[in-house]
């Protein structure tokens, strides 16, 4: 459901741009509308995926949600197995400190991970693990192992 408010948010958002600005959407970004709503829908919500993060301290639990792409699929010899990397929000998935609704603050004693696939399918906590985060840019690397075949995003050199 969460994928498809934001699908909708992301179409609705690039659909009144132009009237707020001085020049059409395909001045803009040098695309026609359709054809970016086709890539989007058919090319880059394939790779969504969602993050919740479950921060423990004893008894307290805080959960945290959010979006994430994968951005590449590390090769494997079994077939059956995949390992994907997936970027997401820093302060989803890599939090010191939790406050509680009366302003205490604590430190996690234990953290949990699960990815929700574009498919609906669910990774637990065992097969996820935070590769690299930086609060600065708010960015975070997770390396997740599924047996779904899910989509990297299609990312051209040219484009960089």
């Amino acid at each position: 459901m969460r994928k498809r408010i934001l699908s909708l948010f992301l179409i609705l958002l690039l659909a009144i741009v132009p009237f707020f600005a001085s020049c059409s959407l395909s001045d803009l970004i040098g695309v026609d509308y359709k054809t970016l709503v086709n890539t989007i829908t058919t090319e880059v919500m394939p790779s969504n995926v969602i993050f919740k993060t479950t921060y423990h301290h004893y008894a307290q639990v805080w959960i945290y949600s959010g979006s994430g792409v994968i951005v590449y699929e590390e090769e494997q010899a079994d077939p059956t197995v995949h390992v994907y990397y997936a970027l997401t929000n820093n302060h989803v998935v890599n939090k010191t400190s939790l406050e509680d609704s009366h302003g205490h603050t604590y430190s996690p004693t234990s953290v949990s991970f699960e990815v929700d696939d574009y498919k609906g399918n669910v990774t637990e906590n065992s097969d996820i693990t935070l590769v690299k985060a930086s609060a600065n840019y708010d960015l975070a690397l997770l390396r997740f192992t599924t047996s779904e075949t899910l989509v990297v995003t299609p990312v051209s050199t040219a484009d960089l």
